[in-house]
């Protein structure tokens, strides 16, 4: 049937015009573009969009060494992402438009799968050094000290053999004054 009939059998006059409509009447458009809409809808709650990730646009350039990395062209106001062949490392260049140069190593490290540094690694991480003494310095601070300790055994031999001279000169005088006294002791008594 090409369009809607009356029921006399004669095609539906639009009300707004007297042109025959052969349409849909309105109420079963107006019914079919609800039904669309709810199929859209399911639909969406079926098959939701993926939200969009903003698209950058990063061309990774392989490099052998930081000195390749340091010379690669980078327009200004862009920035050049490039990885090191040999090593673990990516560097990072860019421009500013008014061309200010910043370039940034980057070392690649491996984490277990929880996203921390293995314990090896943690280990290998640099110790706060403030408060010790660099290694230079301690080895001229122990050599003084050993030299100041072979000092010492040196003074305490002589002081050990000074103190043995002075014994003897002790006991040599008081022998002396031990005679004396008994010589003087014997001419006295025998001049009385």
């Amino acid at each position: 049937m090409a369009g809607y009939m009356n029921n006399y059998g004669y095609p539906q006059m639009n009300n707004q015009m007297s042109v025959p409509y052969y349409g849909y009447p309105n109420n079963m458009q107006s019914t079919i573009d609800r039904l669309e809409k709810l199929q859209n809808q399911q639909y969406q709650q079926n098959y939701p969009q993926q939200p969009t990730q903003p698209q950058t646009n990063v061309n990774w350039v392989q490099v052998t060494n930081i000195q390749q990395a340091k010379e690669q062209i980078v327009q200004p106001n862009n920035t050049v992402w490039m990885m090191d062949s040999s090593l673990p490392r990516i560097y990072v260049k860019s421009v500013s438009p008014v061309g200010k140069i910043d370039f940034q190593p980057y070392q690649l490290v491996p984490l277990d799968e929880n996203g921390n540094l293995p314990n090896q690694i943690q280990q290998e991480q640099p110790v706060n050094t403030q408060g010790y003494v660099p290694v230079e310095e301690f080895n001229k601070l122990s050599q003084t000290v050993n030299n100041l300790e072979q000092t010492m055994v040196v003074l305490n031999k002589k002081i050990e053999m000074y103190e043995q001279l002075f014994q003897e000169q002790q006991q040599v005088e008081a022998s002396k004054t031990s005679g004396r006294r008994g010589g003087g002791a014997n001419a006295t008594e025998s001049s009385k």
